[in-house]
């Protein structure tokens, strides 16, 4: 077993080789990391790591970090790593580099120049201690500068350069070849890197990608340069697997090695952007316009004056990025591999059968950089930038309230602030309820930066059930944003502080409530001191709705609220991610799918955004049009609204009652445009329904108007495990699993589920497995069916066994019924308890009792309704009835009515007013 010291721990090559060397030696890397500690680098590379088992398995074990600067003297080294590394060291691998164009004279000389340096003196030590093995330097092929023609392995000559990246690699890579007689030097010389040739995988997009990027978004036709170029670039597992092969090859040593494609398995440009072109039409529906190619003489000697220039950089557009990249599209060369074949073989991958994955996983990602920010460090990122535009709204009674990025980074500092003057920070649980706002969100951004755990509990919920939460979650602080739960505060037996968020606050008569303006006071002279946040610490505690009984707690991490957050803008169509994206948030923030997937997706689109949230969630339909959002996702009950809108409409039911096909031809494309544009839905690029069963006859009926709804399956302990994508939609499933999940069905049929967004704890229960009580069916072609809950399967006094979801979901589709409740658990037949959507619409006796019959007409003699109760009043939460997220609560609605149960099957009398009629079949 050998020791390994290698610099550029954190970048993309770096990172690229410790995986080689994790999966073909048993050796230990010694990482030099810049960090305040050992812990703040692990926290770091597990960050960066997060989805690589190979690394993060082998963190702290055969991967060890050590803290130092490649920049200072003796590597910015502590004594006691110094002479550990200099007696252990068998072989160093420097791959540490400042690379691109946007930097200045001083970053690039005291990394490329200085930092070899420092890296080759302490090789120096090392040999001087024993004999050190391999001192590998990588270089770059572009050290050849402005040189045209054949390029040798062993030739380094000084012929004008092309960027200050190139002359400063250049002057590294002399300091290495000039030590070659002292220490056993290998030069590496990479062409431009791309992703991994399996996966795609990659750090950053820039150099050959920023190109193909604009021409995929359709900002870029026009190429100023030459069709028949052909490109330089070779995958970053095959450089990884050659510099660690070679490194530890024997006669390898004062050699330079060239890790290029040989011309012959380079793309000329045409043929890039062809295969461009048909992968975007085959995997995105996307038909890219034909490419110009117009040379512009001397571009690449206009770029090379840019890049040369020294000081500081010039601002960052199109066009004088474009310019950068210029040279290294318009350069006339080629490069020997005679050493390198010598060790590694003829060259064998195929540009073509790999540049799929490499296009893949750029669009999924949205070409953004990978890094190891949390969600809420990803907020702050989006709004520090200098061309942020995010745009945040507060729709309220009064109008439409804005602010801007400024202002909320500004908040986010006050709150973040105040937060760490009341001690609050890592290992604190802080509930927070209220209705949406932006400041909600600027709580929430801010708890998340100072390391507590946020506790987002629901407005609705009773004050006794509050309070219970309360108590269970071991929250010491509780945030409030809502008049209904300040009201009640004086009943709750909470022992914390609490605090109002909201700016127009009623007195109080409970001194525990501090207003928010205070709040903020006490953080206003104060630093704001960076928290130490791991990326397997709990993030958020978040409850179940409860509708089979209490509420149960379920935590995620830090790494998983950003695996969702990456994982769902992935998941967008790519049309959808590269436009301008308006987002309403409505449904709660303590909803998983509101205050998870929907608050931190729009972070990583990579667009300009604006983020409504609105702060009376009754009025969601007046609210859509005004918004016009380009992502909507809402619970099944609106869409069928809307659909009863449509029916109540004079040409809608026209269209539903129609026999001609003619008819219904005509009128289809302008009820479709009318309903969307009246719903505030005609800029939808995708409509998704989810947290609770669809009926499949509504979204057949939607899509016979033309509209896709596309149906979603998720939990609390997991808010997203499928998704029906746009152009693939299978409305008899809730679609395909996440990338990284696995669905798999138990003997019984449950579905079980593994993935990264499965809850780290469940009641303090850990499993990776999610045993979700849902029934379900998997299609030939990996779909989702769900056929109803595990624990809502009825069985009456025959044995045999009813199905309450696929009952209830056909009685919810009768004309005027907003809900449905089938009774029937060890009882000889099934009745129903029915209520209207609202009693100025209730159906008739004649109507309800045929509609029924057509229902009992799809189902089996044992499911079918023998009587049935029209309920008066609506369902309510405040009663029991209803969970905070307006789910059913089965067993109180029973106890509450359970004289009228009884009176439909005993015949008994009713109580007055519980109902508005009574019906037998």
């Amino acid at each position: 077993m050998y020791n390994i010291f290698l610099t550029g721990t954190t970048g993309f090559l770096g990172t690229e080789i410790i995986s080689e060397l994790m999966q073909t030696t048993d050796d230990v890397v010694y990482g030099l990391t810049r960090a305040g500690s050992v812990s703040e680098a692990i926290n770091s590379l597990t960050a960066l790591w997060y989805g690589r088992p190979e690394l993060t398995e082998n963190l702290g074990s055969r991967i060890l970090p050590v803290l130092g600067d490649i920049t200072k003297e003796n590597l910015g080294l502590s004594e006691a790593d110094q002479e550990r590394l200099i007696h252990h060291t068998n072989y160093i691998i420097h791959t540490a580099a400042v690379i691109g164009i946007n930097h200045s004279h001083e970053q690039f000389w005291d990394v490329n120049v200085t930092g070899t340096s420092h890296a080759l003196d302490f090789a120096r030590r090392i040999q001087a201690d024993h004999p050190l093995k391999r001192f590998s330097h990588v270089s770059t092929a572009y050290v050849a500068g402005t040189r045209s023609g054949r390029i040798m392995e062993d030739s380094l000559t000084d012929a004008g350069f092309s960027s200050l990246y190139e002359q400063s690699k250049f002057e590294g890579e002399h300091l290495a070849a000039q030590a070659m007689g002292q220490l056993p030097v290998s030069v590496f010389r990479p062409g431009q890197i791309v992703g991994d040739s399996r996966t795609g995988r990659v750090k950053n997009f820039n150099t050959l990608y920023y190109p193909l990027k604009l021409y995929l978004k359709q900002q870029l036709r026009v190429f100023p340069i030459k069709k028949s170029m052909r490109v330089n670039m070779v995958p970053v597992d095959y450089v990884a697997k050659s510099i660690v092969r070679i490194t530890y090859a024997e006669n390898a040593a004062g050699k330079t090695f060239h890790l290029t494609a040989p011309a012959s398995a380079q793309p000329t440009v045409a043929e890039l952007i062809d295969a461009m072109r048909e992968w975007a039409e085959k995997t995105l529906s996307i038909r890219l316009p034909n490419p110009l190619f117009f040379p512009v003489p001397f571009l690449d000697r206009i770029g090379a004056s840019r890049n040369l220039s020294a000081g500081k950089p010039a601002k960052k557009s199109v066009l004088t990025n474009m310019l950068s990249l210029a040279p290294y599209f318009t350069e006339d060369k080629t490069f020997d591999t005679t050493n390198t074949e010598r060790f590694m073989g003829a060259y064998q991958l195929d540009w073509r059968e790999y540049l799929p994955n490499l296009l893949s996983y750029a669009a999924d990602r949205n070409f953004l950089d990978h890094n190891s920010r949390t969600v809420f460090e990803q907020v702050r990122f989006c709004l520090n930038r200098k061309n942020a535009s995010i745009t945040y709204y507060d729709v309220t009674g009064d109008g439409i309230r804005e602010t801007g990025a400024s202002s909320v980074n500004q908040r986010i500092e006050e709150t973040l602030r105040a937060l760490q003057a009341l001690g609050i920070g890592p290992r604190n649980r802080i509930a927070v309820s209220g209705i949406n706002s932006v400041t909600y969100f600027i709580l929430d951004v801010a708890i998340g930066l100072s390391g507590a755990t946020s506790v987002p509990l629901y407005y609705t919920t009773p004050a006794n059930e509050l309070d219970e939460l309360l108590q269970k979650s071991g929250a010491s602080w509780f945030f409030i944003g809502d008049n209904r739960i300040l009201s009640h505060v004086s009943e709750m037996t909470f022992g914390g502080k609490m605090i109002s968020f909201m700016e127009d606050m009623p007195v109080q008569k409970d001194n525990r409530v501090i207003t928010w303006k205070h709040f903020l006071s006490l953080g206003k002279d104060r630093e704001h001191m960076p928290a130490q946040v791991s990326y397997q610490d709990m993030a958020t505690l978040r409850y179940t709705s409860g509708t089979t009984g209490s509420s149960r707690s379920v935590a995620f991490s830090h790494a998983q609220l950003r695996w969702m957050a990456e994982t769902m803008a992935s998941l967008l169509s790519f049309k959808s991610r590269s436009k301008q994206a308006a987002y309403l948030s409505f449904l709660p923030l303590s909803h998983v799918v509101e205050g998870i997937l929907g608050a931190y997706t729009p972070y990583y689109l990579g667009t300009p955004a604006s983020l409504y949230f609105l702060n009376d969630f009754d009025s969601l339909a007046e609210t859509l049009p005004r918004v016009r959002p380009t992502i909507f996702f809402s619970v099944p009950r609106f869409y069928e609204k809307i659909w009863d809108q449509l029916a109540r409409n004079r040409l809608g039911s026209i269209y539903i009652s129609g026999k001609s096909a003619a008819l219904k031809r005509i009128l289809r494309p302008i009820l479709k445009r009318s309903l969307l544009k009246k719903a505030g839905l005609d800029r939808c690029d995708q409509l998704i329904v989810g947290s609770a069963p669809v009926s499949q006859k509504l979204l057949e009926d939607f899509r016979e108007l033309g509209i896709e709804i596309h149906d979603a399956y998720g939990l609390t302990e997991a808010p997203l495990i499928t998704l029906n994508r746009l152009g693939a939609n299978d409305i008899t499933t809730v679609g395909p699993p996440l990338p990284d999940t696995k669905v798999t069905l138990a003997r019984d049929g449950e579905i079980l589920v593994e993935g990264p967004q499965v809850a780290v704890s469940y009641d303090g229960r850990e499993d990776t497995c999610l045993h979700t009580g849902d029934l379900g069916a998997v299609t030939a072609n990996g779909h989702l069916q769900i056929i109803g809950r595990k624990k809502e399967i009825l069985i009456n006094s025959y044995g045999k066994n009813i199905n309450l979801q696929k009952v209830e979901t056909l009685l919810r589709d009768i004309p005027g019924i907003s809900e449905a409740l089938l009774v029937g658990e060890q009882r000889p037949y099934c009745v129903a308890l029915l209520w209207p959507e609202d009693e100025t619409s209730v159906p008739d006796e004649t109507a309800l009792a045929t509609a029924i019959r057509s229902v009992n007409g799809q189902l089996s003699h044992p499911e079918q309704i023998k009587r049935y109760a029209l309920m008066s009043g609506p369902l309510k939460i405040s009663t029991g009835e209803l969970t905070p997220n307006l789910k059913l609560r089965r067993k109180n609605i029973m106890e509450l009515h359970q004289q009228t149960i009884d009176g439909l099957y005993m015949a008994t009398a009713i109580p007055a007013g519980d109902v508005l009629l009574i019906g037998a079949l």
